[in-house]
């Protein structure tokens, strides 16, 4: 489960700016800074369980235009019963479009 997540190199950058102690020259940030975000990296506690320790989310969504008009179009709205339940129930409502 959380592999899915930090299979993605991301990492917040609060945690690399925290980490950054300023001495006082403006420029010792910058060399920190240009080495890039640390890969992502997991957490092994008690041998079995995983925790991620950076997780990205919003990728898991692919979407298929087949897919979709296959399971909500019109001619599978069309082709049963409840279906044209829906398709009549939208249509008396005034809905510009019935379904995908």
């Amino acid at each position: 489960m959380f592999g899915r997540f930090a299979r993605f190199g991301c990492g917040p950058l609060v945690s690399q700016l925290s980490s950054i102690k300023f001495k006082g020259n403006i420029f010792s940030a910058s060399t920190v800074l240009a080495r890039g975000p640390p890969a992502c990296s997991n957490q092994h506690t008690f041998g079995s369980s995983i925790i991620a320790r950076w997780t990205c989310y919003g990728t898991e969504f692919q979407p298929s235009t087949r897919k979709r008009k296959r399971k909500h179009g019109f001619l599978k709205r069309k082709s049963t019963r409840s279906g044209m339940r829906i398709l009549r129930r939208r249509m008396n409502k005034g809905r510009r479009y019935l379904s995908h």
